[in-house]
């Protein structure tokens, strides 16, 4: 099969252990056919040192981001806490120029569950707006990522791709990272979203996933998103930018990965 889209693995910064990081990046670097890394940088409170540390392990290879998204929000009903996000996030897109990064992937947050849809969208376009002027400012991507379906006291956002195709109405220029295992569990038609936003899909996240229930998990195990029709979709229309692993576990990982390379070859 005749690819044109870079692979990808996560690795994460979770913490300031460098050992952790370390032992990370030796595992990621013995993977064959391994084209970019997508760093979860959940810990971005990290030093210039650091910054160059791992831009200079990861040489050879593009670097994605996936910003931090942990107890954080754009849509919060509290200003407070979608101001500081703001902030944290724009810090986030700062590593990312130092990093030559070719992307920053980010999560809308959650919102209360008396918050009217509309009121939510609203507030989404308003925040981040700021974060496109500013990831312009400093010649950085940014992009945003649906998410699986939560719903309790707080509610995810966007969850379902005509959330995100509502927002590109008001935000023309915005990027999306896609991932796949997300429209698997929420029974999304990833199909009809990818053909008509192919340009401006940057990333695209892939785990296996069960419709109504569980992600992220290997493609060694039974689930519900058909591997080779999507990486066939992927062909046929010219993807070209970044596909993701993003499966949890390391023997899962190593056996994806080398499903995913024998289904391409």
């Amino acid at each position: 099969m005749k690819t044109k889209f870079k692979k990808a693995l996560f690795l994460h910064i979770t913490s300031s252990n460098k050992r952790v990081w370390e032992h990370d990046l030796r595992r990621i670097k013995s993977f064959k056919h391994l084209d970019a890394v997508e760093i979860w940088l959940e810990n971005n409170d990290i030093e210039g040192s650091d910054v160059k540390f791992l831009k200079s392990e990861l040489a050879g290879y593009d670097i994605i981001i996936h910003a931090p998204f942990i107890n954080m929000s754009l849509i919060s009903s509290h200003k407070e806490i979608n101001q500081t996000s703001i902030e944290i996030l724009k810090k986030t897109i700062d590593i990312a120029k130092d990093m030559d990064a070719k992307l920053v992937t980010i999560h809308g947050g959650a919102y209360p569950i008396f918050m009217d849809l509309k009121e939510v969208e609203d507030v989404f376009v308003q925040n981040f707006a700021k974060l496109m002027n500013y990831a312009h400012s400093k010649e950085v991507n940014i992009s945003i990522e649906n998410i699986s379906k939560r719903r309790s006291t707080q509610i995810s956002y966007p969850v379902m791709l005509a959330d995100i195709e509502r927002i590109a109405m008001r935000l023309p220029d915005i990027l999306f990272t896609l991932d796949v295992g997300h429209c698997t569990q929420n029974n999304d038609d990833y199909r009809s979203f990818l053909r008509k936003n192919i340009n401006n899909i940057k990333n695209i996240h892939l785990h296996n996933g069960h419709v109504d229930g569980s992600a992220h998990f290997g493609f060694n195990k039974k689930g519900d998103l058909d591997l080779q029709e999507f990486l066939n979709m992927l062909t046929d229309l010219q993807y070209e930018n970044y596909v993701s692993l993003e499966v949890l576990g390391e023997d899962d990982i190593r056996q994806s990965w080398d499903i995913l390379i024998n289904t391409l070859t």
